[in-house]
């Protein structure tokens, strides 16, 4: 792994969440901060003068279409694609190890020619090929620019949703760089993270953020799933072999700040669970419009709440799993 220093956070970082009830706790509406002092990753190796500058903290606003480092083989170029749903911008993350004649991008997500441009223009900065493009998932905000790229390089378009990749090892760059394919569905029903073995780095997708939530939304979206793959992510990092996160959105995480943040998202959901069954029960309902129609009657954004009327289906789903409904 290549060596690394660990920085704080910007100033509010490590500020408690406020514990709300309200009904705005997923994705697109709760953007409360978290209590695990979340920590991005700097790599300590001194940087060449024509190197891209390290990742940015949480508080220092990463500019757009901006190549930035967080390891010497590993780069990440937020696209400029903002929305309650993407936060600040998807994470494009490039892989090329230093001499490799090709590169690997995850996620090109926007389409845009400006988003397309800037990936290009780096892999040329670097003398690479796109070889490789990987998909964590298929929403569009991760996905709309592979098209795009495979057709113009002529690189390999590799998911889980086109069955191009399995659980197990595969080679990226020429085979330059060892990763490694976890199917970890809830998120989205073809979710996978790459681990990026010499680094001990997993590339996340929406699994789960250094602040804000992760939203399930039904049909695809499946919350007993996602609980095991929570765990799964939680018992390769007590193993050592994932010391850092790269998510799909905001920050990267340490080992440290990742295990803290898993333990806040099976609070936050559990506590969710508990909502909307303190709902039903108030409702006599289980009928998801029926519920939406009560605890998100404030939601006045058509897109906002067709979102929240999709986590909400999940979440029934779940219950009425454990309540032998189902």
């Amino acid at each position: 792994m290549r060596a690394a220093v660990i920085a704080p956070m910007g100033s509010r970082a490590g500020a408690a969440c406020d514990g709300r009830s309200d009904w705005e706790g997923d994705a697109f509406f709760d953007d409360t901060e978290t209590k695990s002092g979340s920590q991005a990753v700097f790599v300590s190796n001194t940087k060449a003068a024509d190197a891209p500058p390290s990742f940015l903290p949480e508080g220092q606003a990463c500019v757009h279409e901006t190549p930035y480092r967080v390891f010497d083989d590993v780069f990440c170029i937020r696209a400029n694609n903002p929305s309650p749903m993407a936060f600040e911008g998807t994470n494009t993350w490039i892989v090329h190890p230093h001499g490799a004649s090709s590169c690997a991008v995850i996620d090109p997500g926007h389409d845009s020619a400006e988003h397309i441009a800037a990936i290009e223009a780096f892999a040329r900065s670097r003398g690479a090929r796109i070889c490789e493009v990987v998909i964590t998932h298929g929403h569009p905000d991760h996905v709309a620019g592979s098209e795009e790229l495979v057709r113009r390089h002529g690189a390999r378009l590799l998911s889980h949703g086109n069955g191009t990749l399995c659980d197990g090892p595969v080679a990226l760059c020429g085979g330059a760089v060892r990763a490694h394919v976890f199917s970890l569905p809830g998120h989205s029903s073809d979710s996978m993270a790459l681990l990026l073995e010499d680094d001990a780095a997993l590339v996340s997708g929406d699994i789960f953020f250094s602040r804000g939530w992760s939203v399930i939304p039904a049909p695809d979206g499946d919350l007993r799933a996602y609980f095991d793959t929570l765990e799964r992510i939680r018992g390769l990092i007590e193993q050592g072999r994932v010391r850092v996160v790269l998510p799909g959105h905001r920050e990267v995480m340490d080992g440290h700040c990742a295990l803290s943040r898993l333990d806040e998202y099976i609070e936050h959901r559990k506590r969710r669970l508990d909502e909307v069954r303190i709902a039903m029960e108030r409702i006599g309902s289980r009928d998801v419009e029926t519920l939406a129609r009560q605890v998100y009657a404030d939601v006045t954004n058509p897109k906002l709440y067709e979102a929240a009327l999709m986590s909400l289906a999940s979440q029934v789903t779940y219950l009425n799993h454990l309540d032998g409904l189902a």
